[in-house]
């Protein structure tokens, strides 16, 4: 469950950068391009514990499908505000990460049920 609660951590991370981005004095201290770099490093490990908590907790094939979602799913966030198009940034912050929520959350239920 650590690698679980770690992924979920830099979930939250990465996705609040992208959300922080909209604060100018954030941008100009850190930069949007390394902001937004800084975000996809976090999803990257994100998705990477997500793989090994379902791993070293035994789970069946319902949770890997889940973390595959969530995995397209932070991959499409990104995309979403690539180039600095923030004016979608509520599509990727609140849409696509209630989606990222629900995956993982029917994953894990799915695989206790098979």
């Amino acid at each position: 469950m650590a690698a679980l609660s770690l992924g979920v951590l830099f979930r939250v991370a990465g996705f609040d950068i992208i959300y922080a981005c909209q604060d100018v004095f954030f941008d100009r201290k850190m930069g949007q391009g390394r902001a937004l770099g800084v975000s996809a490093l976090f999803h990257v490990l994100s998705f990477l514990l997500f793989v090994a908590a379902g791993w070293m907790d035994g789970l069946s094939w319902p949770y890997f499908a889940g973390t595959v979602a969530v995995g397209a799913l932070l991959v499409w966030e990104h995309r979403i505000v690539s180039g600095g198009e923030l004016d979608r940034i509520e599509l990727a912050f609140f849409t696509v990460n209630s989606y990222v929520s629900v995956s993982i959350l029917a994953g894990v239920i799915a695989a206790y049920l098979v």
